[in-house]
């Protein structure tokens, strides 16, 4: 892999058609369909992909097309954890080309910690998807019912669909390498600035990153939320975020721009990270922050609207994905997607608790407790790695 790939920037692209499909109950089906009719090639790069009955479904779809054309499955070894014997043997068996992204090794020591957290098909070079789903029987609403967690997919026409395959070939040829060795330690994203052509109106980029210090994704979401106008939503499921991107969203809101965090409720895979995010609230709350818990199920959406500007993908924007995961988001300046987003602000919105600030400031010790208490193990956790990383 030469010097070039290490770094990513990509500019942004006219004429693009970007659509919201968002629930798995929407995108589950239509990507199936669409994989069922590809003509050429398949390509697809996942975090989580665990037996049930949705990798079945999936795995006979996939089996059939790798007979006819090239398909193409990079999973993240991590997150891939619960894949098990018998489906692994199933896909070395079958003529998908597969390959697993840094499997964890003794000697990898913190190496083993930097996963792919992308989610990303390209089906025949001409259509690409992006977003949060991954092939787990959580995601379906035909499985698991209500329970289903809330996720979205941007499906993708136009110039910008090259530049997918791009970061694909990338992470592609990245999996094959020797991970244990110094190229992974070395891995930086470049961070540029691509202006936004003003007379365009439908306009979207790749944005991606590779962990480290010096993350595009999140420099390009503080670097637009100091420049807001008028509006910012962010939607996470982990909301736990860096100190610069909490000073951010403060300072905008402080100088009068509305600002709206959506995030998950009680109902969440990782209920340390939401305590750890809960110490941010009071000092949110009194700087003018509308900050929303969704309840009926985990959302699992990671968006954000500032403005004009859309973004969409598998950024987490917290500080675990800020430093050690591969992640991936559309960047979308076009009205049309940018209604499509506020219509699924508004599903989320409608069906969330409104953090009261009178209200927050009366909970019981105990809640503050456990808030301080995942706040301090959570940061010192993360400045331990990162020390132990530029040594």
């Amino acid at each position: 892999m030469s010097n070039d790939d290490i770094y990513l920037s990509w500019p942004w692209k006219e004429n693009c058609e970007c659509t919201l499909l968002y629930d798995g109950g929407v995108f589950l089906p239509h990507l199936l369909d669409a994989i069922k009719k590809a003509e050429h090639s398949i390509q697809i790069e996942l975090y989580i992909c665990e037996s049930g009955k949705l990798f079945d479904e999936w795995f006979d779809v996939l089996e059939k097309k790798s007979q006819s054309m090239p398909v193409r499955l990079l999973i993240d070894s991590f997150g891939s954890e619960d894949l098990n014997h018998h489906d692994r043997q199933r896909i070395a068996l079958s003529q998908i080309e597969v390959r697993f992204f840094n499997p964890p090794t003794i000697p990898g020591g913190l190496k083993n910690l930097i996963r792919d957290h992308r989610k990303l098909i390209i089906i025949d070079e001409r259509q690409a998807y992006v977003g949060g789903m991954g092939i787990l029987d959580s995601c379906d609403p035909r499985i698991v019912g209500d329970k289903a967690w809330l996720d979205a997919m941007v499906m993708m026409h136009g110039d910008v669909v090259q530049d997918w395959r791009q970061l694909f070939e990338q992470s592609w040829a990245l999996a094959e390498a020797t991970l244990g060795s110094s190229l992974i330690w070395r891995l930086r994203s470049k961070r540029i600035r691509h202006p936004i052509a003003e007379e365009s109106a439908s306009m979207a980029r790749v944005n991606a990153s590779r962990g480290g210090r010096r993350n595009p994704l999140l420099f390009h979401l503080t670097h637009r939320i100091t420049r807001a106008k008028s509006y910012i939503w962010l939607n996470t499921p982990y909301f736990f975020p860096p100190r610069r991107l909490v000073r951010a969203l403060k300072k905008a809101a402080q100088r009068g721009v509305r600002v709206e965090i959506c995030t998950a409720g009680s109902i969440t895979d990782h209920p340390s990270f939401r305590f750890a995010g809960q110490h941010y609230y009071k000092s949110l709350l009194k700087a003018g922050v509308y900050i929303y818990e969704f309840q009926p199920r985990f959302a699992h959406v990671k968006t954000a609207i500032i403005d004009d500007w859309c973004t969409l993908g598998s950024c987490n924007y917290d500080r675990w994905n800020n430093h050690w995961n591969l992640d991936a988001n559309v960047e979308v300046v076009d009205d049309l997607f940018r209604e499509q987003l506020l219509r699924l602000r508004q599903t989320i919105v409608s069906q969330s608790t409104t953090i009261d600030s009178q209200q927050w400031k009366q909970q019981p010790w105990q809640s503050k407790l456990r808030q301080n208490f995942w706040f301090w193990l959570g940061t010192r956790l993360m400045g331990l790695l990162r020390m132990l990383r530029r040594q």
